[in-house]
């Protein structure tokens, strides 16, 4: 009988980086060899500004990750959130999601941003929003926003999204 492994989110070691590198290797890797694409992210200036967070059993298996940009505001942006394929579709990357916002609230951070690769839905369930069209940066990524509603950024005229992508 396998015993149940309660899963907290942290902040990820620096050990565990090229772990979490791989979480994604068949997402962004871009055909490229593993040791290529791992020294790559290595060197990457925006992983190096960022915050990794896990979402890690007890015995330091790691379900799911995603990074935190921490913004001058008070707001943060969270991104290149990953699971192992093997471990894709069970919910891990929504507890991570979930339990990400709810200790970023704890901390007093009360506008999240994200851009998304895969639509608007998922992230949805989450409380995020798309950002209107005139916000919007990037042609295959959306930028959401959770924390303000979207009548309150349409009546900001200095309302500038981050570009932490």
């Amino acid at each position: 009988m396998q015993k149940y492994m309660h899963k907290n989110i942290r902040q990820a070691l620096p050990a565990e980086y090229d772990e979490i590198y791989k979480m994604g290797f068949d997402v962004w890797g871009q055909e490229q060899e593993l040791e290529i694409y791992l020294e790559g992210c290595r060197q990457s200036p925006k992983y190096k500004q960022g915050t990794w967070y896990v979402l890690a059993d007890e015995c330091g298996f790691l379900y799911s990750s995603l990074i935190k940009y921490s913004f001058a505001d008070g707001s943060c942006g969270i991104g290149s959130i990953a699971t192992p394929l093997a471990l894709r579709k069970a919910g891990h990357a929504s507890e991570l999601i979930k339990k990400s916002l709810d200790l970023f609230e704890k901390e007093g951070i009360k506008k999240t941003f994200l851009f998304s690769d895969i639509g608007a839905a998922f992230y949805e369930k989450f409380g995020f929003l798309q950002l209107p069209l005139q916000f919007q940066q990037y042609k295959d990524s959306i930028c959401m926003i959770r924390g303000v509603k979207i009548a309150e950024i349409e009546q900001n005229s200095a309302f500038i999204p981050p570009q932490y992508f």
